[in-house]
This record gives structure tokens, C-alpha cells and sequence, in this order.
């Protein structure tokens, strides 16, 4: 169940997508393709620029962003989550 309070993190480990919300996995994608680089870091947008703002946008607040240069394991999306989520109340 998504609340206001929902923690959201993605990883993509060079062949998977996915998605966990509240440090459980609720979406995967297997991807075959090359991620682009450079450009700007888009964060609840999708990536292709379609302006469309029921779905390309959150109306929460983010407040803990992390951005890493490798894929977490689920051990580490667990760890990140329950060191962040009694500030929350989740």
C-alpha cells in the first residue's frame, strides 16, 4: 500500500530493473540496453521528456535522496530503509 510516507528506491544491476517500495521488491524489468549518460537526473519523471503531469510527476516530498555509481543489493535498499524510516513514521 503507497501512503505519503512510502520510501521509493530503484536499482539497475546491467541486465534488471527494480523497483522497491518500502524495501519490498514491487517491480522488475529485465533491460538489455545501453543507459544514456549525461543530461540532467530526473526524479519522478519519466525519462523520455513526455510531458504528461498525471503521470510523470509526484505530488510527496522527497526528503532523503541518494544517488549511488553501482547497483544495491536488497540487503542494502533494507538497510537504507530502516535507517531512515522511524523519521517518517513508516
Amino acid at each position: 500500500m503507497l501512503s505519503r510516507t512510502s520510501s521509493f528506491a530503484g536499482t539497475y544491476n546491467g541486465s534488471t530493473v527494480t523497483l522497491y517500495v518500502n524495501a519490498t521488491t514491487t517491480f522488475t524489468l529485465s533491460y538489455g540496453g545501453t543507459p544514456q549518460s549525461g543530461g540532467g537526473i530526473r526524479i519522478a519523471r519519466r525519462w523520455d521528456d513526455v510531458a504528461n503531469v498525471t503521470t510523470n510527476f509526484t505530488d510527496g516530498v522527497m526528503p532523503v535522496v541518494k544517488i549511488y555509481n553501482r547497483s544495491l543489493a536488497a540487503e542494502e535498499v533494507s538497510q537504507n530503509f530502516n535507517t531512515q524510516r522511524s523519521r517518517y513514521d513508516i
